[in-house]
């Protein structure tokens, strides 16, 4: 989901909702229950329209675009000592080093980069505790303290 998506109270309806009426069928498509919600505030084009990739929604030159921003903020030398900067979790390509950039300015704890799923964090089995449970919990309690508290 995407803000506002992830708003609790939202989700708190949301929840309440019979999952029958949120599955699509042969008379409801995907969103029918957001769509029908929004149908009288929007055109009908729009709240009615087809679902698309987000890449066919925006259009493909966003990539192109990306691309350049990207090579315009990291340097090849930064992306070398990427390492010192993030030891945990160290990004191992230009976009990686962009996001964590973002991501660091707003969120400077490592809780994030200790709790993410990487392949040395993947459980071996179903029955295995996940690692860095204890900092993932303290992460997302972290964070959702700073979202409710902006």
């Amino acid at each position: 989901g995407r803000v506002p998506f992830l708003d609790k109270e939202f989700m708190d309806v949301a929840m309440r909702i019979n999952p029958q009426d949120k599955m699509i069928n042969g008379e409801r498509m995907e969103k029918w229950v957001v769509r029908k919600a929004f149908e009288d505030m929007l055109p009908e084009s729009v709240a009615w329209r087809q679902k698309e990739q987000f890449s066919d929604g925006v259009g493909y030159s966003w990539i192109d675009t990306l691309k350049e921003v990207v090579n315009e903020e990291v340097s090849d030398e930064q992306l070398a000592n990427a390492k010192f900067r993030f030891p945990l979790q160290t990004p191992t390509s230009k976009e990686e080093f962009y996001y964590r950039s973002i991501f660091e300015e707003h969120f400077p704890s490592d809780a994030a980069a200790l709790c993410k799923q990487g392949q040395q964090n993947k459980r071996k089995t179903k029955h295995e505790k996940p690692k860095n449970t204890k900092k993932c919990i303290e992460y997302k309690k972290n964070r959702t303290i700073q979202q409710e508290n902006p």
